[in-house]
């Protein structure tokens, strides 16, 4: 009921911005990436799919790994584990983010390789704990993953393409 008396004061509310005549032609770009480019941007693609692949197991398959195997139903606790997932990620990449690239990738893959071995092992033993500080780990790794993904796509952009998109226009 509230939101069709909403959509009906919506409705209602003049317009005040003045509308130019002519419109502007839509002019989608092309995706395009310098050939020599290609081969990282696959790779940074690759990491970043990687990092969803981790993101998705978490906030789909952790309240129901802690009901099922590890015999924890509540649900705050079900909801608290994807949280200090994507929390160590976003706290990751304050902390390491003054390290090189390089370093920050190595770092990455470190801790999501722990991070996903003690997720295997929190689950076959059974242990609580060792589910958590792996999703902590793996979300960390994650983070840095995305970091340095994105960093790389962004680097490999031309200057004379990027110079046309940024700022972006109104």
């Amino acid at each position: 009921m509230i939101l069709a008396v909403a959509a009906v004061a919506v409705a209602l509310v003049p317009e005040t911005v003045e509308r130019a005549e002519e419109r502007p032609a839509y002019r989608p770009q092309r995706i395009s990436l310098p050939a020599e480019a290609r081969g990282a941007f696959s790779a940074a693609a690759v990491a970043a799919f990687a990092g969803f692949a981790v993101f998705g197991l978490f906030t789909s398959l952790a309240p129901s790994v802690l009901a099922g195997t590890l015999h924890e139903t509540s649900h705050l606790l079900a909801g608290a584990v994807p949280f200090a997932v994507f929390a160590a990620s976003a706290v990751s990449q304050i902390v390491f983010g003054r390290l090189s690239a390089r370093a920050q990738l190595v770092l990455a893959l470190v801790l999501m390789l722990l991070g996903l071995a003690g997720l295997a092992a929190g689950v076959l033993l059974a242990s609580l704990g060792v589910f958590v500080v792996s999703g902590v780990l793996a979300g960390a790794g994650v983070g840095l993953q995305f970091r340095s993904a994105i960093a790389a796509a962004a680097s490999l952009a031309a200057p004379s393409v990027a110079a046309r998109c940024w700022p972006p226009s109104s």
